[in-house]
């Protein structure tokens, strides 16, 4: 839509930082320094373009042009798409809030879920799409981590549960938020309605986490086509004051913009998006994804500043991942 050529899957750490290349999306081609003759190619095929878009002006109004690209905008309603392509728009980014929105209360009954037995103090329930859990794991009753096939989920976990992450076993994770509004002791603390949920299956995850009073949505594919591959996060709430948990946001954002994800901070909450990577490289993302989960649950309480969520954050990727610290 902005004219601007672009060659995607191209991989990290091709070009570096300050370089001067060309670019020629047609080609999907990108060239060392500034090649004069590849350029001079572009007035030609844009003149091209230009005839192609003039004979079929009306037919692109109604397929191929977008006009819905801001989501927060008045007009981002089934009543202002004027195209295919805002159809596709509007269609994709109410399905993928679809999703985020099974955090509330509706979204919690799943039935068939069973209970995840972990030594973390978390209470987890999955629900099993097909080929998220092991053949040996059976069909009822509570499953073993041991037992998780799902390829996101068992990336995620192994950051959750790293052995360097210290866990308080005597205060339960689950949702504190309706436990107050709904008063201690009418629920039991290993209750669906306050648990965390997974919904998995053998490259997918849709997991919905919990602890005390903020929560996190993790929504991914993680498999062998690095196409179809994406992890997308939110990460919304907190205990303590806002400022407070603007500063845990900063963290968060920091660390995982070194893994390559995109970020939004918008108030208390984040959104973070990778896409199209490789299996190797989307588990290495969720794995840093489930570190950062496992070492901020109440973190907002003790930082005081800016600084300090970045020197939190600087102090994290040495102590987990050395070997990109300095990258």
């Amino acid at each position: 839509e902005r004219g601007v050529p672009v060659v995607v899957g191209c991989g990290p750490g091709v070009l570096d930082e300050g370089e001067v290349v060309t670019v020629d999306g047609g080609a999907g081609k990108i060239f060392a320094d500034c090649l004069p003759g590849v350029m001079a190619l572009s007035p030609d095929v844009e003149r091209m373009h230009a005839r192609i878009r003039a004979g079929n002006e009306d037919l692109a109004a109604v397929t191929v042009h977008l006009g819905l690209i801001d989501p927060e905008a008045d007009n981002f309603t089934p009543e202002g798409c004027r195209s295919l392509h805002d159809v596709v728009r509007f269609c994709h980014e109410k399905s993928v809030a679809e999703m985020f929105s099974l955090v509330g209360r509706g979204g919690r009954g799943l039935g068939r879920s069973r209970r995840l037995v972990t030594e973390l103090p978390l209470v987890m329930y999955v629900l099993d799409l097909g080929g998220g859990l092991s053949p040996q794991a059976g069909s009822k009753g509570p499953v073993g981590v041991e037992l998780v096939d799902s390829a996101p989920l068992r990336a995620m976990w192994a950051g959750l549960a790293d052995g360097r992450v210290t866990w308080d076993s005597s205060q339960l994770h689950v949702d504190w938020e309706e436990l107050d509004r709904v008063s201690s002791g009418i629920f039991r603390m290993d209750s669906r309605i306050l648990a965390s949920y997974a919904i998995i299956a053998g490259e997918y995850m849709h997991l919905n986490i919990r602890f005390g009073y903020h929560f996190s949505i993790v929504d991914a594919l993680c498999g062998g086509t690095p196409g179809a591959n994406y992890v997308k996060f939110r990460f919304k709430g907190g205990g303590a004051a806002l400022n407070q948990r603007a500063y845990r946001l900063i963290f968060v954002r920091d660390v995982l913009e070194r893994f390559g994800y995109e970020t939004v901070i918008r108030g208390d909450m984040l959104d973070a998006s990778l896409a199209r990577l490789g299996m190797e490289e989307t588990a290495t993302a969720l794995r840093a994804l489930g570190l950062v989960l496992a070492v901020t649950r109440l973190m907002d309480i003790r930082l005081a500043d800016v600084p300090q969520a970045k020197r939190e954050a600087a102090s994290f990727m040495q102590n987990f991942f050395p070997e990109a610290a300095h990258e």
